[in-house]
């Protein structure tokens, strides 16, 4: 097939070039193929899951390293018409900091966790972090309003916050 290429053919290609990428090209044809839409398989112990998460609010990535470690990049939250955003997704019944969290609560047991270990903040925008405005609803937990990266610790702990300066937080929990 000229011109079309995937992970898949790509590996296949390389695997005689480097022995690293074969012996994972053969344990990758063990494993089931993934149709769109497909649930994914739960993570299990020596795999890598990365997780992109959209929400049309803003982006996040949960990744659950092979030692079960768990990080969450991001939650972005910012508000505006459909026209500028796009749809909410799943859907609106909830803000995004919520659904990120909820996601990762569904996910973090096969890791044997109820926490994240690590949430790294890339940067200090809304569609990192979430924006704070008069409609965002205050914390049950304290004096502060909930938005984003507040929504998801608001759900689940997280031990280490890490910001773009480098800062790490022990034990965050908001």
């Amino acid at each position: 097939m000229a011109g079309v290429w995937n992970r898949r053919h790509f590996l296949s290609g390389a695997a005689s070039s480097f022995p690293l990428i074969s012996s994972r090209t053969m344990l990758m044809a063990q494993m089931p193929l993934l149709r769109a839409g497909a649930p994914m398989t739960r993570w299990s112990e020596g795999f890598f899951d990365i997780h992109h998460i959209s929400t049309g609010r803003g982006n996040s990535v949960l990744a659950i390293c092979p030692d079960g470690t768990s990080i969450m990049i991001d939650a972005g939250a910012v508000g505006g018409s459909v026209e500028a955003l796009g749809e909410a997704r799943p859907n609106d019944s909830r803000r995004p900091g919520e659904w990120l969290g909820r996601y990762a609560l569904q996910h973090l047991p096969a890791a044997r966790k109820k926490e994240l270990d690590y949430f790294v903040l890339t940067h200090f925008h809304g569609d990192h972090m979430g924006d704070v405005n008069a409609t965002s609803p205050s914390s049950k937990l304290g004096d502060y309003r909930l938005t984003g990266v507040t929504d998801v610790a608001e759900l689940l702990p997280i031990r280490r916050l890490i910001d773009r300066d480098g800062f790490t937080a022990n034990s965050f929990q908001v």
